[in-house]
């Protein structure tokens, strides 16, 4: 679903260049293939449920809650209309949001693991079944804000909140590179990880360009 949400994105801005260029004709080819590519997105990702498909393989379609759904949204070119895009950031805030970074897999979904343990083939598939990532933040918050706007930087505040309060252990004063999901956060992989400090840096402008 990520993938086609950043193609989508990337026709759209391609666009709104040929049009600054005045190369019109070209302008025109991009519009026509992004409101094909939305027409597609919208028709093979949008469940009933209000959120969107993690993939589609033929006539399989996995109806997992996990956070890619988000990019659809943070964006710049949103396939989605406004309702459609609260009720991801709503199933994606209900299901996967932690004080640690948000869920790869919603605690309803299929042989959830929320804790880093076991053999290494069971820790694997937590990373890809539970497990918690804050450089997912960056996302997350950024899709928030630009549904719910200066509404939403009470929850935006409380979500970073929770995680400087995380920093205070494992690694003091930095963020790694996963969680368990579930109390007590355990961290893991990689020590002040570049992705989690990026992303949870970049949430933080972001909430202040609000302010």
């Amino acid at each position: 679903v990520e993938f086609n949400a950043l193609w989508y994105n990337a026709l759209k801005f391609a666009e709104e260049v040929a049009v600054a260029t005045n190369k019109e004709v070209l302008a025109t080819k991009y519009e026509e293939k992004a409101l094909k590519v939305q027409q597609s997105f919208i028709e093979t990702f949008l469940n009933d449920a209000g959120y969107l498909y993690d993939y589609v393989d033929g006539t399989y379609a996995d109806r997992n809650v996990r956070p890619n759904m988000i990019f659809a949204v943070s964006v710049d070119y949103s396939p989605l209309d406004r309702r459609q895009k609260k009720s991801v950031v709503d199933f994606v805030t209900k299901e996967l949001l932690t004080p640690v970074g948000m869920r790869s897999l919603s605690p309803k979904g299929y042989n959830y693991h929320p804790r880093y343990t076991g053999t290494g083939e069971e820790k694997e598939y937590a990373y890809f079944n539970g497990c918690a990532f804050p450089w997912l933040i960056g996302a997350y918050i950024e899709a928030y804000l630009k549904v719910f706007s200066m509404s939403g930087l009470s929850l935006a505040d409380r979500v970073m909140i929770e995680l400087e309060d995380q920093m205070q252990n494992d690694c003091i004063g930095t963020l790694s590179e996963f969680y368990d999901s579930s109390p007590p956060f355990y961290a893991h992989g990689g020590y002040s990880f570049a992705m989690s400090v990026s992303e949870t840096l970049r949430a933080k402008r972001l909430i202040k360009s609000f302010g």
